[in-house]
């Protein structure tokens, strides 16, 4: 698929009145979508993440000298809860754009995640919900654009985000056997499509899929947890 395109609510606070689309050029790193960014006017890298929160490691915050905003309690991928403090970043740009977001507020971990992708920290969905976001990944470019102009793809041709989920880009997929799975669109994550475990249980026993191989497989990562290695399954739909 060469472009997804997403239907995203209009913004925050912004440098400039124009609303003129940022197109962002991404690398993969890992597995990973890198975007370079600017924080307060210093070039760093953060992973795009749709299915995360704006973090920055605590070594960034200190280099940057961030101003502390309050503490926030975020249940990571894992289902691990924690207290983690804010810091406020005066305006978030990216390099070749006049555009620019003001009062970012951003998660602060003490971890060495992001460092392994040559990344400070991630840009998560918190930021990104509000815009109309298209990913072209034959050309590695995100364009981000808060225009209120009509999209360019048809309805029919749409998947439309649950509306019970509206601050993350949930939305439902059917399957061949009439069975519908409500997924996160999530550009952080490892592979094309996971399931949960009690998708997978309520699935098995039907004609879903097919059980290609099982094995043990490496610990999930999430802002501030890894989880332990556990049974996993690859499966065909």
């Amino acid at each position: 698929m060469k472009q997804l395109s997403l239907l995203l609510p209009a913004l925050l606070f912004f440098l400039s009145a124009q609303a003129e689309p940022i197109e962002i050029p991404y690398e993969s790193i890992g597995g990973k979508m890198r975007v370079a960014v600017e924080i307060n006017g210093i070039p760093e890298f953060l992973i795009f993440d749709t299915g995360g929160q704006t973090t920055l490691t605590g070594a960034l915050a200190r280099q940057l000298g961030l101003p502390p905003a309050g503490v926030r309690s975020v249940t990571d991928v894992n289902s691990v809860t924690a207290e983690y403090p804010m810091a406020l970043v005066e305006r978030l740009s990216f390099p070749g754009s006049e555009q620019g977001i003001l009062q970012v507020q951003a998660l602060i971990v003490e971890s060495d995640i992001y460092t392994c992708y040559g990344a400070g920290g991630m840009i998560g969905n918190d930021i990104l919900r509000h815009f109309r976001m298209t990913i072209d990944s034959r050309e590695s470019l995100i364009t981000l654009d808060r225009t209120e102009a009509p999209p360019v793809i048809g309805l029919r041709h749409m998947s439309l985000f649950v509306e019970d989920n509206r601050t993350m880009p949930v939305f439902g997929i059917s399957l061949s056997d009439g069975n519908v799975l409500n997924v996160l669109l999530d550009t952080g994550a490892d592979t094309f499509l996971t399931l949960s475990e009690q998708d997978f249980h309520r699935l098995a026993g039907g004609s879903s899929f097919d059980i290609l191989a099982r094995g043990i497989g490496a610990g999930i990562t999430g802002i501030g947890s890894v989880s332990e290695q556990s049974e996993i399954f690859r499966v065909r739909f």
